[in-house]
């Protein structure tokens, strides 16, 4: 494989700090004036890292099968386990002996749905398992898109455009109600929210030609600026005020592509767009995400991911106020991806076609 993709850790700890920004609104900010919504906005967070989720896998496989042996599901599976699951486990292990002495408290329901990654699925009724939804998303995604893209080769970029538009009819469904299954309206579930992931798919199928396309926007210094002032005005409540105000009958499309929030399907577009930009311009832009600060928060963000809604949480009490949450959380998520994450990447690297360090 190639070596890491540049900017990529920096988007993710930008992302990451839209997570704990939001949450930090949320928790303890609640009765101040926000004056950059965006900003705040745990829930693009998200979907930033979906669509790198996306755009990164789908670019490994890619690379894979370009080097003639085909693809290995199996060592796929392997290396995504040891990925995910070492601090994922660890961290429940940290919550089951603090339900041991009392501090939290989980029901048998939430301890099977996060076990298993299905909050996306049941939903959740507690705050310190809430974000498992995400990782329920990814992991659902992980099963199904290495599969298609090996064994229907000729169908990987209709499966992705139907699932992205499958999510769009979702949409659509909340209002129209024109299939009573809850699942599909409930809006932290993949028939919401996996148009993110797949509008990355997309990105790194057609990579050359989207980069060729974009190359003289992204030669120029405010190119990523730009996408990002984009993706401030798509997920405002601008355009669907001006289609209520002027009458422009734009209501079903907006709906469908979720403008106005900052988890739709143009906004995944707009993400995929600052994700080619910052990977191939050489601007300060570039140099901010590559910094090794940057980078090293970047690394961090899965961990950081993890321990932050613990964090958050009021039952820990005075570790929950800022800034001491955020010291917290910094410090777990070293000790997570230093003592627990890293042997098990090491394992990791055995299974790659060749060594690979995203």
């Amino acid at each position: 494989m190639k070596k890491a993709i540049p900017s990529l850790d920096g988007l993710r700890a930008i992302s990451i700090l839209f997570v704990l920004l939001g949450h930090l609104q949320l928790k303890s900010l609640h009765n101040y004036p926000i004056s950059i919504p965006l900003l705040f906005d745990g829930g693009f967070g998200v979907i930033v890292f979906f669509v790198i989720s996306g755009f990164l896998i789908t670019k490994l496989l890619v690379q894979e099968e370009s080097l003639g042996w085909g693809v290995s599901i199996k060592n796929f599976y392997i290396r995504r386990t040891f990925r995910i699951f070492p601090a994922f486990y660890f961290l429940l292990l940290v919550y089951f002996i603090l339900q041991l002495f009392s501090v939290l408290h989980f029901t048998t329901s939430s301890w099977i749905s996060s076990i298993f990654y299905l909050k996306d699925i049941t939903g959740w009724n507690d705050w310190e398992s809430a974000h498992f939804w995400s990782l329920g998303i990814e992991e659902h995604f992980y099963l199904v898109w290495p599969l298609v893209f090996v064994f229907s080769k000729k169908y990987r970029v209709l499966f992705a455009i139907v699932s992205i538009l499958v999510c769009m009819f979702c949409r659509l469904n909340v209002s129209l109600k024109l299939i009573p299954f809850n699942l599909l309206s409930q809006g932290n579930s993949i028939f919401q929210k996996g148009d993110a992931l797949m509008v990355g798919c997309l990105f790194a199928l057609f990579e050359t030609r989207f980069t060729n396309w974009l190359m003289p926007f992204s030669r120029l210094s405010i190119a990523p600026f730009v996408l990002i002032l984009l993706i401030d005005i798509v997920s405002a409540e601008l355009i669907p005020n001006l289609n209520r105000d002027y009458h422009l009958h734009m209501g079903r499309i907006i709906e469908a592509l979720n403008i106005g929030s900052s988890s739709g399907t143009l906004t995944s577009i707009l993400v995929g767009m600052l994700i080619l930009s910052s990977i191939n311009s050489k601007g300060g832009w570039f140099w901010f995400l590559n910094l090794g600060p940057v980078r090293f928060i970047g690394k961090l963000s899965y961990s950081i991911y993890l321990w932050q809604q613990l964090f958050f949480s009021e039952k820990m009490i005075s570790l929950s106020r800022f800034p001491i949450s955020f010291v917290c959380i910094f410090l777990a998520a070293c000790f997570s991806y230093f003592i627990i994450e890293k042997p098990f990447l090491r394992l990791k690297a055995r299974f790659e076609p060749s060594r690979s360090t995203n």
